[in-house]
């Protein structure tokens, strides 16, 4: 979980801009302690739905698994080896 700690430092860096999401002194505050961190309203606050939400996961989940569209062009490879 010591891997995560330098995003957190990177959130606290751009805390000054003001549209990005901050975290809390206290949200920080939980993550040091609990190594996980739960945001309930960031999709809200990006202007995220549900249902695009929704959308967006049934297309990749759609993807060929060779990591090649129909067209070939490549994408993220799924799986291991």
């Amino acid at each position: 979980m010591t891997a995560y700690i330098p995003l957190i430092d990177d959130v606290t860096v751009v805390r000054e801009q003001k549209d990005i999401y901050q975290l809390s002194d206290m949200q920080l505050a939980f993550w040091r302690t609990n190594s996980y961190l739960r945001v309930s309203n960031l999709l809200a606050y990006e202007g995220i739905d549900s249902v695009s939400l929704s959308a967006w996961v049934a297309e990749i989940s759609a993807w060929p698994k060779d990591g090649n569209d129909e067209a070939g062009n490549g994408r993220l490879a799924v799986g291991g080896g």
